[in-house]
């Protein structure tokens, strides 16, 4: 049970790293403040939003591509 227990925290601290790693910026839409976190790499975008159970009140992702394509999330 300890052991089982002491992986849980592991994923939870790890995933909840890796959130912590993303640049975030403060988007202004006419009077509206939005708090959005920057995914620039291959890996942040990969992760995107999935594994969190909560995404903050006016809190965001922005996904940064380099090329211009036609991206599909799904």
């Amino acid at each position: 049970m300890k052991y089982i227990i002491k992986i849980l925290i592991f994923i939870f601290l790890f995933t909840n790293f890796s959130f912590a790693q993303l640049s975030k910026v403060q988007i202004e839409i006419g009077t509206k403040k939005l708090i959005a976190e920057i995914a620039e790499t291959d890996e942040e975008q990969s992760e995107g939003l999935m594994n969190r159970p909560t995404l903050g009140k006016d809190n965001g992702m922005l996904f940064i591509f380099e090329e211009v394509l036609r991206h599909v999330f799904g």
